[in-house]
């Protein structure tokens, strides 16, 4: 009997302990791997674009020996302006094959949930909740069809990935 990988997630969602939060880097790794195959070597701009969904832009901020950080989001046009949501800050250990949400504006917006339920905001218990928020939204835009793929165009240009809506 196959089990699913939700219920291996959820599994992990029981027992916060330090190796499953690990577990969940690796996680993330792997589906942002699905969406953006050869990750280390795509350019730093990209935009992913699926009839139906809004575009899901890729931009590289940094680029280590063995790390890169990334910002991954949709951009929305709210009351005539331009709002990033979510607005996610993403760092890629390559050596280690994890992938890790790092706390900026969106922690506090989650945080700010956690505070309403009474739930203690540790820094173990931040990591929990943005990285399970990374892994579901990583799966959503799978879900609705996003990929990156490098093309071969000018250099410096944003490259746009079609995808055809699944």
């Amino acid at each position: 009997m196959q089990v699913s990988p939700w219920f291996q997630l959820e599994h992990l969602f029981r027992k916060r302990e330090f190796a499953n939060l690990m577990a969940i880097y690796e996680r993330n790794f792997r589906l942002l791997s699905d969406l953006a195959p050869g990750l280390a070597e795509l350019p730093d701009t990209l935009i992913s674009q699926v009839e139906g969904s809004n575009d899901l832009h890729w931009q590289v901020l940094d680029r280590q020996r063995y790390t890169t950080e990334l910002m991954l989001t949709h951009y929305l046009d709210v009351g005539g302006e331009r709002i990033a949501d979510p607005d996610l800050r993403i760092r890629i250990y390559h050596d280690t094959r994890q992938v890790e949400m790092m706390c900026d504006v969106v922690c506090d917006d989650l945080l700010e949930v956690l505070a309403r339920n009474q739930v203690d905001p540790g820094v173990q218990a931040r990591r929990w909740t943005v990285n399970l928020f990374l892994n579901r939204w990583l799966e959503y835009c799978l879900i609705q069809g996003h990929r990156f793929v490098a093309l071969e165009l000018p250099s410096r240009c944003a490259q746009r990935t079609k995808t055809p809506a699944t």
